[in-house]
């Protein structure tokens, strides 16, 4: 069985776990012809794959724009998938976390400002969370990458030795996905 993992984001990736328990990671690719190209490169080199994707949604710390992008490059790759005839399940980020050994226990956000606080005080108040959110953002990512580069030490982003932050996350998902139907 061989499993395709998608991290939907624009700076996200894909990474294949072959029927030989080999990894295969690309980050992701900028334009639509390019998404199509390496999906048709993925079947035509490893056939038929299950597809593990992240299931996301929007942020309220994501402006209008990031949304519309995000959105439809999530949309678009659904689409990729459904036009490949490749059998999809989607998942919360939190339970692949979790369920792959990645989840850091994150430290709790510095409070909103007070009701009634300040201006000032609230465009602190929002920085500071915003700081932590960013840092505890930072800190998972690297704990996904160290423990995927622990499973599978040789993989290649694009025929380059070593795992980039871009791909950390797909293969985790691989991973996910894999184990899942091992299971099954």
């Amino acid at each position: 069985m061989t499993v395709l993992g998608i991290d939907p984001g624009k700076s996200g990736g894909l990474a294949v776990i072959d029927s030989n328990g080999q990894a295969h990671t690309w980050p992701m690719p900028p334009t639509l012809p390019d998404l199509w190209a390496l999906f048709e490169r993925i079947r035509d080199q490893f056939g038929p794959v299950d597809v593990e994707m992240e299931d996301v949604s929007s942020s309220s710390q994501q402006g209008a724009k990031s949304i519309w992008t995000f959105s439809g490059n999530f949309h678009a790759l659904r689409m990729a998938c459904v036009a490949m005839k490749w059998k999809t399940h989607r998942e919360k980020p939190l339970a692949i976390l979790k369920a792959t050994g990645c989840h850091v226990t994150p430290k709790p956000l510095p409070p909103k400002a007070p009701k009634g606080a300040s201006d000032e005080a609230k465009k602190a108040a929002n920085k500071a969370r915003t700081k932590a959110t960013n840092q505890k953002q930072r800190v998972q990512k690297n704990r996904t990458r160290e423990l995927m580069l622990e499973r599978w030490p040789h993989v290649k982003t694009n025929g380059t030795q070593g795992l980039t932050l871009k791909v950390a996350d797909a293969l985790m998902i691989a991973e996910y996905g894999r184990a899942r139907r091992a299971s099954a």
